[in-house]
């Protein structure tokens, strides 16, 4: 196990990323639906030898995509051999936090790491993706920006209840996931549409 978490650091630089897991697709993908997928490499210097199994997300986060994403993880957990580390690339705009969030569970249940490439960036509710990660490698940009509701809002509906409910959902989130609670009420506290960058 020790020898698998000192290479899952090591493999920015083992690796050649944009060959190997297609980086180049990540940079065209922002703005539609997101791309899931799941490449495989072989790193045959250790020993014993790992599989890098990683999981590719590029796009907004949609309905359906903590399924698609738990597909994958069942893939991954059925071919794992023991030594295997798992990584999740992200390069995405948001999309819905609900949805993120059953994904960055999904994320913690399985312990993948969550890496953010040179460049790319997670934004809006990508953040809770990556907040679920076992662990965080941050080399793009991350930004935040004020959430919508979680659920639809319906006739005489109270608008300021559906605002309470969902910060105390993303507050309980993040505080499962280790992550201080308060950055939901940073994201809260922006004008509607600006994105705050944390790195």
């Amino acid at each position: 196990k020790g020898t698998i978490h000192r290479w899952s650091k090591r493999l920015i630089t083992v690796l050649n990323l944009v060959s190997i897991l297609g980086l180049s697709v990540l940079l065209l993908q922002t703005g539609e639906a997101a791309e899931i997928g799941l490449s495989r490499k072989e790193l045959v210097a250790t020993q014993p030898p790992l599989t890098v199994a990683a999981i590719i997300i590029s796009g907004q986060i949609e309905s359906g995509d903590a399924k698609k994403v738990g597909a994958l993880l069942s893939e991954i957990r059925n071919s794992d051999d023991g030594h295997q580390v798992r990584r999740l690339l992200i390069h995405s705009p948001g999309g819905l936090a609900g949805e993120a969030m059953e994904i960055g569970k999904l994320l913690r249940a399985d312990g993948v790491e969550v890496y953010i490439p040179k460049k790319l960036s997670c934004i809006s509710a990508c953040v809770l993706i990556l907040a679920g990660g076992a662990t965080r490698t941050i080399d793009g940009r991350v930004g935040i920006d004020r959430p919508h509701f979680l659920r639809a809002a319906g006739p005489g509906d109270d608008v300021s209840a559906l605002l309470a409910e969902t910060r105390k959902i993303m507050r309980n989130y993040l505080r499962s996931m280790g992550v201080d609670e308060n950055l939901a009420d940073a994201m809260f506290a922006l004008p509607d549409r600006e994105v705050h960058y944390l790195s």
